[in-house]
Formats: C-alpha cells, sequence, structure tokens
C-alpha cells in the first residue's frame, strides 16, 4: 500500500469516530456489551494491542515529523504575516 492510501484510510478510521462520537455512540459501551462474548473480547483486545505495536513501530517516527513539519509550516506562515503587517504600517512623523 502506498503512503498516500495509507494517511486516508487513517483519516477515514478519525472521521467514522467523529462522526460515531457525534451521533452520541458510545464504542466503550460497545465493547462493554460484546466483551460478555469471550471470543469478542479477545478479538478487540488482540485488534488494540496490534494497533498500539503498529503505531510504536511504524507510526509515531512519521506522525512526529508531520507534527513538527505543520508546526514549521504554521510558525514560518504566521511569521510572515506578522511582518508583513508590521512592515506595512506607515511610520509615525
Amino acid at each position: 500500500m502506498n503512503q498516500k492510501g495509507f494517511m486516508q484510510i487513517i483519516v477515514i478510521i478519525i472521521l467514522i469516530i467523529i462522526i460515531i462520537s457525534l451521533l452520541g455512540i458510545s464504542l466503550r459501551e460497545i465493547y462493554n456489551k460484546l466483551s460478555g462474548n469471550q471470543a469478542v473480547g479477545e478479538n478487540f483486545s488482540f485488534i488494540g494491542d496490534w494497533m498500539a505495536n503498529l503505531y510504536n513501530k511504524y507510526l509515531s517516527g512519521p506522525i512526529s515529523n508531520l507534527i513538527i513539519y505543520f508546526k514549521n509550516y504554521l510558525i514560518g506562515i504566521f511569521k510572515n504575516s506578522a511582518t508583513q503587517q508590521i512592515q506595512s504600517i506607515p511610520p509615525i512623523k
């Protein structure tokens, strides 16, 4: 899977979680109802462990770099904008 497709999947998952939250559906309640079944509880536990392992091994570095990139990008935008605004102020005579 290429990098663009992987990021799209992550964004889609985040959007689904946000939509579910806005609809007032609690994923914890669903998990608690389903965890009465031993197999379902074990599957959710496996998926949670697998996702944590995936993040720690493969995603933490790129996500950290992405956050740093956006932080530096936003700082650059605001710095340039502020500099232009200050320079556009006419001098007091």
